[in-house]
């Protein structure tokens, strides 16, 4: 095989080698060309990507720095990865998420005020029927001590003193059939016989 070698390298004339080294020329000028082609087209493709990146970085310009830093970090990663409809699909299960679970949470508040407006009524309740409870049984307590506690007010009486009551329960019958004249002679005569008792 070495020998079908060097019979090859040996029957090639110069015109033969320059042939060959024209064509390989060539052929590297061609794959050159390819490549300088492929590297425009990335270049243009870069250069459009970093013109979009830009003006995503201006529009949010004005938001805090340590946003625009994040953004700026988020958009350079996802700017090659994601299309328009996975922004408008990402955006729709957010939005549906969210919704949701606003719809939750303002559902578990909403229960939980209920809820405490049912423990208060509860409560001032509770406390109305322990205050008219404790009133009560008071009075209770008091009302048993006075008629089992407290002295009777019996007083003894005379016979003297039980015939002045049964008089004075008469006259007070015929008192007001008498006239005026004559309940106020019997007026100053009581008034006089008081007044002679005293001296």
């Amino acid at each position: 095989m070495t020998e079908t070698r060097e019979e090859t390298k040996k029957s090639l004339s110069i015109e033969d080698h320059q042939k060959a080294l024209l064509f390989q020329f060539v052929t590297l000028y061609e794959r050159w060309s390819e490549d300088r082609q492929v590297a425009a087209k990335q270049g243009y493709d870069l250069e459009r990507q970093l013109k979009q990146f830009s003006e995503e970085v201006r529009r949010f310009s004005s938001l805090e720095e340590a946003v625009i830093v994040k953004l700026r970090k988020s958009l350079n990663e996802t700017t090659h990865t994601l299309s328009e409809k996975v922004n408008a699909a990402t955006a729709e299960a957010l939005n549906t998420t969210l919704g949701s679970s606003l719809n939750r949470m303002e559902h578990a508040s909403r229960t939980v005020a209920t809820l405490l407006a049912e423990h208060q009524q509860i409560r001032r309740l509770r406390q109305v029927k322990t205050l008219a409870t404790n009133s009560l049984c008071s009075l209770l307590v008091s009302g048993l001590m006075l008629w089992f506690f407290m002295p009777q007010p019996t007083l003894p009486l005379t016979q003297e003193d039980m015939n002045t009551y049964l008089i004075g329960k008469r006259f007070a019958r015929i008192w007001p059939t008498l006239s005026k004249e004559k309940q106020q002679w019997l007026l100053s005569a009581a008034k006089e016989k008081k007044d002679t008792r005293r001296t």
